[in-house]
């Protein structure tokens, strides 16, 4: 579930402002959010599979899905924080790598 729910997230953050200039903002598609929201769908299309399969393949690209959306939120937020004041940093950022460290934590935990 915690897989689900965390591919969900980086689904959303994908779509959420990533950067805020006065009353514009920069949505996560015009950027690097394109790369986190095929992640995101493919870490749930992985995840709903992995609930029916005895398999732990499903589990692992998963884990690897969410470690890459951790990462490239991570270098997008360092990157826009040397060039912005902290309060210009958009909520989509930090969806995505919320969301991503909820799927990797999924990926260890056992679907009851």
């Amino acid at each position: 579930m915690l897989m689900v729910g965390g591919a969900g997230l980086v689904i959303v953050g994908s779509f959420m402002p990533w950067v805020r200039i006065g009353p514009v903002s920069i949505s996560g598609l015009q950027s690097d959010g394109r790369i986190t929201l095929v992640l995101g769908l493919l870490m749930l299309i992985l995840a709903l599979a992995s609930r029916s399969s005895p398999s732990t393949f499903p589990r692992v690209l998963v884990m690897i899905g969410a470690v890459l959306a951790v990462v490239v939120a991570g270098i997008d937020n360092i990157r826009l924080r040397e060039g912005l004041p902290d309060n210009l940093i958009g909520a989509g950022i930090t969806t995505v790598f919320l969301g991503g460290i909820a799927a990797l934590i999924g990926t260890f935990l056992r679907d009851r």
